[in-house]
């Protein structure tokens, strides 16, 4: 009866198991599965169960307690290795296990996702070793084996801290799945200041992220955040665009850092080249592209307060040009130090390519431009470009009628160089009319005539040649004896085309008298000739009797 009882026994589990069991002939010498005590147990050759130990039934592992008996619904630690056998307990494999605490009852795993890979083991962190890729996304897992969530530092530990993405290399989703080739928005703020992000400053951007409403990081193929390990800005190409990034790796909105030199408090320049990341367009740097944008704090404080928006204009290399006269779609603009389209009149430094003043159109007066006076300290170039900022901005060129604060006067600009004519407060001579500092010397209407002086450049000041007689086209009004009178009744006399002698009183006449022939006072009453007003030409005429206005200019 025994050994029949031991065969049946045998017999049962080996078609319950599917272990194929044979009965060998010798009832104490059968090894093998048995219930007879009501739990699986795993009865070796002296009829002992075995315990603490993997056995396998019909491709399944089960995993023998130290009761000996099948363990279930348990994870726990066997060797070097963390597992998990189900309900029946089968040994779990290529799972994903949401773990609980009934499945623990020693307390040894926290609650979260684990992973069991083809041969039952967790996924664990094992010497920096914590990425693993299950069905083509990497996870990360600690040294217990739960999958990891957040921001992750470069050993693989959860950062938990109040600013967690400053030591982070890894970002792990909600799903545990890592950022690869993937953008991540933190920080978000959307509430009633207009603010947010975090107080730490960011030494390469020069800005506080309390300032950034949305503060964006980007994960590299290998999970990795891109962040800058110098003192500027690293820039990558994602999508087809360039964005820039800071040290802890936040994508740089805006302006680049800048360094502003105030040597030249009225002038200030950026020393390194700055560029802009358009937040309006998802960060990306941008490039042979016009921006109308306010400054940053750091380039002009109040008109980053103010918010006072100029035109911008990134180069090929995303670079704002600065101190430059620059050709783009076939116009030429100014930029001053800090990158700022400038319009109006525009004084510009060319031997060090410097930006020095503008000036409204109507700024000044005709006596002020004839003077010099919009120059101050150092005369240089002087150039006019649209003052419609909005729709053009490009330099002006040819002669062009323009308001000032006492009228509207004709100037005259290159148009080759777009450089005033008599820039430099040095008078220039174009087409048969004098400029001095763009401003065409024109007569006055109500006199018909004016008086130029001619000069030239003396160890950097103006010596006078002689003067010559202008209409009020500005037109210079040539003869070898000629005498022309103004609307005032008075009479210019001219002579090898040079201003010779001014007479108000009386008609001068070319004529002899006592042997000596020259212009002479006519009294056209007594029909006789008077005092000689001038016989031969001279550069020194004398003016004193000529009304101010029609002195056009001389210095």
């Amino acid at each position: 009866m025994e050994k029949r009882r031991v065969i049946k026994t045998a017999l049962a589990l080996s078609l319950a198991l599917g272990l194929g069991f044979a009965y060998s002939g010798t009832a104490h010498a059968v090894s093998g599965w048995t219930n007879e005590t009501g739990e699986w147990q795993y009865l070796d050759r002296d009829d002992m169960p075995l315990k603490d130990v993997w056995k396998q039934s019909k491709g399944y592992w089960y995993y023998l307690s130290s009761e000996g008996t099948i363990l279930k619904s348990r994870i726990f630690k066997w060797g070097s290795g963390t597992f998990y056998v189900d309900g029946d307990g089968k040994m779990l494999k290529n799972s994903w296990l949401e773990v609980t605490p009934e499945m623990d009852p020693d307390g040894n795993y926290q609650p979260g996702w684990y992973y069991f890979g083809s041969d039952g083991r967790a996924y664990v962190n094992q010497g920096g070793g914590f990425k693993r890729k299950v069905d083509g996304k990497d996870y990360a897992f600690d040294e217990n084996g739960k999958m990891l969530t957040g921001f992750i530092d470069k050993t693989g530990n959860v950062i938990e801290t109040e600013d967690p993405f400053v030591g982070a290399m890894y970002y792990a989703s909600d799903d545990g799945a890592l950022y690869n080739n993937k953008w991540l928005n933190y920080g978000y703020i959307s509430d009633t200041t207009g603010v947010g992000g975090s107080n730490i400053q960011s030494t390469v951007s020069g800005r506080s992220y309390s300032d950034y409403g949305s503060m964006w990081m980007y994960f590299d193929s290998e999970g990795k955040k891109f962040a800058t390990d110098t003192d500027t800005i690293k820039e990558k190409t994602i999508g087809g665009e360039l964005y820039a990034f800071d040290e802890y790796g936040i994508m740089v909105p805006w302006w680049s850092k800048a360094s502003v030199s105030n040597a030249q408090p009225a002038n200030p320049t950026m020393e390194n080249d700055v560029k802009y990341f358009s937040g309006y367009d998802g960060g990306k740097m941008l490039k042979n592209k016009w921006i109308w944008m306010y400054p940053s704090e750091i380039m002009d404080q109040k008109d980053f307060i103010d918010q006072e928006s100029s035109w911008f204009y990134a180069d090929s290399k995303g670079k704002i040009l600065k101190n430059t006269i620059r050709t783009i779609n076939g116009k030429k603009y100014a930029f001053d130090g800090l990158g700022r389209m400038q319009t109006g009149f525009v004084v510009f430094n060319n031997t060090d390519v410097q930006f020095v003043a503008r000036y409204d159109m109507d700024a000044f007066t005709s006596e002020q431009f004839a003077n010099g006076d919009i120059y101050g300290g150092n005369k240089n170039d002087l150039y006019l470009f649209s003052p419609n900022k909005l729709n053009d901005g490009s330099m002006q060129t040819g002669e062009i009628q323009i308001e000032l604060a006492d009228g509207v006067r004709t100037f005259g600009f290159s148009p080759t160089t777009g450089k005033a004519y008599g820039s430099k407060d040095i008078l220039g001579k174009k087409t048969n009319r004098y400029y001095i500092n763009g401003l065409r010397l024109d007569a006055d209407e109500d006199y018909g005539y004016g008086v130029v002086a001619v000069t030239e450049e003396v160890a950097y000041s103006p010596r006078i040649l002689f003067y010559q007689v202008v209409d009020t086209s500005g037109r210079i009004v040539k003869g070898n004896k000629k005498v022309v009178k103004d609307k005032e009744g008075a009479y210019f006399i001219i002579m090898d085309n040079k201003l010779a002698a001014y007479e108000s009183r009386y008609t001068p006449k070319w004529h002899t008298k006592n042997g000596v022939t020259g212009y002479y006072q006519y009294d056209s009453d007594s029909k006789k000739y008077l005092d000689l007003i001038v016989a031969a030409p001279t550069n020194s005429p004398d003016l004193s009797a000529i009304p101010t206005k029609e002195i056009l200019y001389r210095p």
